[in-house]
């Protein structure tokens, strides 16, 4: 009797993986990149719209300024990829003919180039949004920063 119920419950159990497993899933649809670089863009304008209550203007504005902003983002981030893979076994970083010693250093290279790539988004921000706006928007960075240093 134990002989049978174990059989049972071992064929149960690899009925439900074999099942499982042969189950097809839908495939994911696939996106280039201007398209995503479209979707993030326009999920970042609209938040940004709901938030501080823009206008049309502002918000096609705003919209101009993500996607470029999303788009040097992105350049700057793949363009470097084969410059990372080469970072993980050699100290020496040959891309754009700047050798710079140690990972620490060209981490901080990026930091400096990204914190220049923030300000001059925040310069043409200023420029679209009323000084109420911005104000609000520099206290909601603030608060976000905060609560990303106490973690």
């Amino acid at each position: 009797m134990k002989r049978v119920i174990f059989v049972l419950t071992v064929l149960l159990i690899a009925g439900t993986t074999v099942d499982a497993q042969n189950r097809r899933r839908t495939p994911r649809k696939q996106v280039d990149k201007t398209e995503r670089i479209e979707m993030r863009a326009q999920r970042m304008t609209d938040a940004m719209v709901t938030t501080y209550n823009l206008s049309e203007d502002q918000k096609n504005q705003l919209m101009e300024l993500n996607k470029k902003w999303f788009t040097k983002d992105r350049d700057t981030r793949f363009d470097r990829n084969d410059v990372r893979k080469q970072n993980r076994s050699k100290a020496c970083l040959i891309s754009d003919s700047t050798c710079l010693a140690t990972p620490t250093i060209y981490r901080e290279v990026r930091v400096k180039a990204l914190e220049a790539d923030i300000i001059s988004y925040r310069a043409e921000l200023k420029k679209i949004l009323t000084s109420k706006q911005y104000k609000e928007y520099e206290k909601r960075v603030e608060e976000g920063i905060k609560k990303a240093l106490e973690k």
